[in-house]
């Protein structure tokens, strides 16, 4: 997973955000926001319009800013380039592909997941990660 923190802008607003760039497979495993899309779906996630895999991928945003899918949001990373006056961040817009809300407002509010190859490429991360995540289904309990 990259995670980094950004600003999340659309037409009218701003917002900070944490960006999480993941795989689409490890994204349609994550129940808590598959299972919370409120708007759009998960089924493009990682592929541009026309079903091809690479090119910008479609993020899912917390339902918080007031986007839909479809709409566009511009993030805005403030660790960019450097020059003689200075770092200059980086900016692109996307399109959002779904919409999520777990219930959880510091959640619902902070996070937008992107596909990994477009936050590697977004952040300058190359082909590396900020961590791994593990997650493992709850153990049930047996009756012996």
């Amino acid at each position: 997973m990259v995670e980094s923190q950004a600003l999340a802008r659309d037409r009218a607003a701003a917002s900070g955000a944490i960006v999480r760039g993941v795989e689409p497979a490890d994204l349609k495993a994550t129940p808590m926001i598959v299972g919370n899309i409120k708007a759009g779906s998960a089924a493009g996630f990682g592929r541009r319009p026309g079903g091809r895999r690479r090119g910008p991928g479609r993020p899912e945003a917390r339902e918080t800013l007031g986007l839909s899918p479809g709409d566009p949001i511009s993030i805005t990373s403030p660790s960019g380039s450097a020059t003689a006056f200075g770092t200059l961040p980086i900016r692109k817009t996307y399109t959002i592909g779904g919409v999520f809300s777990v219930g959880m407002s510091e959640y619902d509010q902070a996070f937008i997941y992107m596909p990994l190859t477009q936050a590697q490429l977004f952040f300058g991360r190359d082909a590396a990660v900020d961590f791994i995540e593990v997650n493992s289904p709850i153990p049930t309990r047996r009756r012996l």
